[in-house]
């Protein structure tokens, strides 16, 4: 039984393929071809690194915005008020959501009572 399913698919494989398959095989390696220059399989490759981007965490030293995954978390590496040392921190520029003052980054920056720096 199986030699017989093994023979079938092998004729299929050896028959010459039909002008209607022909044209779909062609149509697809087209279209496959301009989606890959205009760049949407990019899109799945921003997405990925996205997911392994692993965060230092808010407030925690920084010395690029690298380390603090700015399009995954919205933090940015910068300088932070709560850090008694100067060092930079991933912090969240204004405008990004937050908790406690010592999450936004800056001087006199402050988390407002709608949890947005300001």
């Amino acid at each position: 039984m199986e030699t017989k399913k093994f023979d079938a698919l092998t004729r299929s494989y050896a028959v010459a393929p039909s002008r209607r398959q022909f044209v779909r095989a062609g149509v697809g390696a087209l279209a496959s071809s301009a989606l890959a220059a205009v760049g949407l399989t990019g899109v799945h490759q921003d997405a990925d690194a996205r997911k392994r981007c692993r965060s230092v965490g808010l407030k925690q030293v920084c010395s690029s915005n690298k380390q603090c995954c700015p399009s995954k978390t919205g933090t940015i590496c910068s300088w932070n008020y709560c850090r008694s040392d100067d060092l930079a921190v991933c912090c969240k520029p204004a405008g990004g959501s937050c908790l406690f003052d010592c999450d936004c980054c800056g001087q006199n920056s402050f988390c407002s009572g709608a949890g947005v720096c300001q």
